[in-house]
């Protein structure tokens, strides 16, 4: 097992106590009126405040204690900032991106196959406070555990197990998306656009938009081994994105970098495991300039989009030459995920 995924081994010695927690929970969740809110979606508040923490705007002071990239520019490109605006033709991404994302869905199709039957575990932490801790299930009672006893609250069974353009997918959902990178791209594109006319939100999808999808699938929920590789080759489509090398995330945990150019300035990126595609970390440049990202459950007005050159057709889109040789802040980190049998149990 690799470091940084593995609990204190005081696990078995926890599980009494947190197995009789829940069971509380689970009574609660039993017998409370009708009008009670459904407390699972605290889960889905806590994640969707996650969310829009991948990629905020970092004070300078910030990015001095920000966990710097590696120098991985890319050979025969050129330029300190995607800034540029232009209505030319998108440029494919460089082969050595290309690449390495190809040899990532490679990776990420070997991956074990999701348990329906059981829960689904993941630790997430960021950089202002502890990690929490949660156990989901399509049929029985799982926990969402925070530091603060009073944030911790029992999870109802939910049909619900990733995140495709913000929307929530049922297994069967899930397994019904295209796995053909340009299809699955079309698809999320159209449904980026659906959910923001549906939610007053301004969504293009954009490239911008679609690496924020990747980001979130990759890092919540339990996408399909064959869909994990699908969107590793759909980003291996959008001309914004680039490998730039290695980094390192504030658990110490060295991945590959994959970042996406923003119209305003700087960069969003993911540290992944390239032994697993695991997403490690994400974060961003320390001037990223967009707005934040909001689930659509929010239903919060965003910024329009910078526009293309006037007069000329399609989005923005970076010029070819680009790259990017700046810090990365990561202040999501994904500790660790997995399956178990039981609440209170964390992968081995």
């Amino acid at each position: 097992m690799k470091a940084g995924h593995r609990h204190p081994a005081d696990d078995d010695q926890d599980a009494t106590t947190q197995l009789a927690g829940i069971a509380t929970l689970a009574r609660q969740l039993a017998t409370a009126p009708p009008s009670v809110p459904d407390i699972a979606s605290r889960a889905r508040a806590w994640r969707r405040r996650q969310a829009r923490k991948l990629a905020p705007a970092v004070v300078a002071a910030a990015a001095a204690a920000a966990v710097a990239v590696s120098a991985g520019v890319i050979p025969g490109s050129g330029g300190d900032s995607p800034a540029a605006v232009t209505a030319a033709p998108a440029p494919a991404p460089p082969m050595q991106t290309v690449r390495f994302l190809s040899s990532m869905a490679s990776v990420a199709a070997a991956q074990s196959a999701p348990r329906p039957d059981v829960f689904w575990y993941e630790r997430v932490a960021d950089e202002t406070g502890p990690a929490t801790e949660s156990w989901e299930s399509t049929t029985q009672t799982g926990l969402l555990r925070a530091a603060d006893p009073q944030q911790t609250s029992a999870i109802a069974p939910t049909a619900a197990v990733t995140y495709f353009a913000y929307e929530p997918l049922t297994f069967a959902q899930m397994r019904a998306l295209p796995l053909d990178p340009a299809v699955l791209a079309a698809r999320m594109r159209a449904t980026l656009r659906a959910s923001g006319r549906a939610t007053g939100e301004h969504r293009t999808g954009s490239d911008q938009e679609m690496f924020e999808s990747v980001r979130y699938m990759l890092g919540w929920g339990q996408a399909t081994p064959e869909l994990r590789a699908a969107l590793y080759r759909m980003l291996a489509t959008l001309p914004g994105v680039r490998v730039l090398g290695q980094g390192t995330d504030p658990h110490g945990r060295r991945g590959s970098v994959i970042v996406v150019a923003l119209p305003l300035g700087g960069v969003r990126a993911m540290l992944v495991d390239p032994a697993d595609g695991r997403l490690l970390a994400a974060g961003a440049s320390p001037d990223d300039a967009s707005p934040d990202d909001a689930s659509p459950d929010d239903a919060a007005s965003q910024a329009p989009a910078p526009a293309a050159t006037p007069g000329g057709p399609g989005p923005w889109t970076p010029p070819a030459d680009w790259t990017y040789r700046g810090p990365i802040h990561y202040n999501v980190i994904f500790e660790a995920s997995g399956y178990v049998n039981a609440v209170g149990r964390r992968p081995e």
